[in-house]
């Protein structure tokens, strides 16, 4: 497995999860930052907070100019709140993202190479 994948129910995610210590990480690494343990993929829920983000208003490239504004930024995970994944926010204005806005992964395109995670933010916890 390679990169951030979708988890076998709708809502999760693939991640590294420590066998000693239990704990989440992003991104995979040799062994568990917190222990040293091993690791092995796991399905954890993929709910989470936005932590930061920015509004990208102008284009870098000319290819990209209907695709703006794009508000792209971090989320932190509920499950566990140091794992933290970058991402596109989708459904929602940029003027109205928040940090602190609770967000759910939206997971699009069916095969590995077009498969992207994006994440929704929502009013509420859903």
């Amino acid at each position: 497995m390679t990169g951030l994948q979708p988890g076998p129910e709708p809502g999760h995610l693939m991640v590294p999860s420590c066998q000693s210590c239990g704990r989440a990480h992003w991104y995979p690494k040799p062994a568990c930052p917190w222990c040293g343990g091993e690791w092995r993929w796991a399905s954890v829920d993929g709910r989470g907070t936005i932590f930061t983000y920015s509004v990208v208003r102008r284009p870098f490239s000319p290819e990209l100019a209907d695709r703006l504004p794009l508000a792209v930024g971090s989320i932190a995970l509920d499950v566990e709140p140091s794992v933290r994944l970058v991402t596109n926010f989708v459904d929602c204005p940029p003027d109205k993202l928040r940090v602190g806005m609770a967000a759910v992964p939206e997971v699009s395109g069916g095969t590995d190479e077009d498969r992207r995670i994006n994440y929704r933010p929502v009013p509420s916890r859903e």
